[in-house]
């Protein structure tokens, strides 16, 4: 190459590397350009984002066939029953699963009020649904590898209609349904296991307490002392009874006796039939004391004794031919 050649060569990269210059710089203008800088940084949250959501997706599928058919009392946490058609988990979904569980934990009531969650979502309350585990039991009963249904109890109770709607679908199951109480299971929770068609408790659990309460504190006195004046200002004369801001008048005090005590009967008779029980011999006993384990065998509240060890006997021995049972935990909050 001759020294007119070599000069050629040098101009030439020199054009090629100030056109280069000039095209980074010019990228660098558009790059730093806070239009563009915004747009870029956006667009790349969203691919990450939508990246990590595939990767945990595929995580919980991979993770569900594997640790939810269980047979040992540890249950797995599964998504959060929100609507009918969602009401069984891929838990319970699973080819290895014969039983469906089901945990009652908490005060039970009937739905959960926006108030008890968390700005999170979370729920701040110890407590469960009676919908959601009606919705469960629903869905339960169209999976034909699940023959049957353990629900866990450990609840102080909650309200009567919540108890009644549990009773009602745990009686009318297509799948044998088999209530374990563990610390207790009393009240409204013991109101509803008894629709169940086999009930296990501990000899130490608390079991019972066969009564109806509407007790309240009375916060008149101190409202006096504090200089505080209620003005009652009501349609109709009943209209704020059992206010804490107002004392309870002997008529008012009648009538939510009344209705106490018509809860009260019905529970007895509730507890009568499906334990098959004679009347009265409940009506002595519905003092609202909670009996333990033991006890509630005793007078014929709980079939066995035993935790979930002696309920997987009973089901391998009377409702799965001999077969051991495969547990699908589903936890309800």
């Amino acid at each position: 190459m001759n020294n007119k050649d070599i000069n050629n060569f040098n101009d030439d990269n020199k054009e090629g590397n100030l056109r280069v210059r000039k095209d980074w710089q010019n990228l660098k203008k558009i790059i730093l350009n806070r239009d563009y800088l915004i747009v870029f940084i956006a667009v790349s949250v969203l691919i990450f984002d939508f990246a990590m959501i595939n990767i945990y997706s595929s995580y919980l599928r991979e993770g569900s066939g594997a640790s939810t058919a269980i047979n040992t009392a540890t249950p797995v946490v599964e998504e959060l029953v929100k609507e009918p058609d969602q009401s069984v988990n891929d838990s319970a979904n699973a080819d290895s699963c014969n039983v469906a569980g089901i945990n009652l934990h908490g005060d039970l009531i009937t739905y959960y009020p926006r108030s008890d969650y968390s700005d999170s979502g979370d729920l701040n309350v110890d407590e469960v649904s009676s919908e959601e585990i009606y919705f469960a039991v629903k869905g339960i009963e169209k999976k034909e590898n699940i023959k049957a249904i353990i629900v866990e109890i450990d609840s102080p109770g909650g309200q009567p209609v919540a108890a009644e709607e549990l009773e009602k679908v745990f009686k009318s199951s297509s799948k044998p349904v088999i209530v374990y109480i563990r610390s207790m299971g009393v009240s409204a929770a013991y109101w509803a296991a008894t629709g169940a068609d086999r009930i296990f408790a501990l000899p130490s659990s608390q079991v019972g307490s066969i009564a109806v309460n509407s007790s309240y504190m009375d916060a008149t006195k101190n409202n006096q002392k504090e200089g505080y004046t209620f003005n009652d200002l009501t349609s109709g004369k009943f209209k704020n009874t059992m206010n804490s801001n107002k004392p309870l008048t002997d008529e008012e005090r009648a009538l939510v006796m009344k209705d106490l005590n018509i809860t009260h009967d019905l529970f007895v008779k509730t507890v009568a039939e499906n334990r098959k029980l004679d009347i009265n011999k409940v009506k002595e006993i519905a003092n609202g004391w909670a009996y333990t384990g033991s006890e509630a065998l005793s007078l014929g509240l709980v079939d066995e004794l035993g935790g979930l060890a002696e309920v997987s006997v009973y089901l391998k021995n009377n409702v799965l031919n001999g077969e051991d049972p495969e547990i699908c935990w589903q936890i309800l909050f």
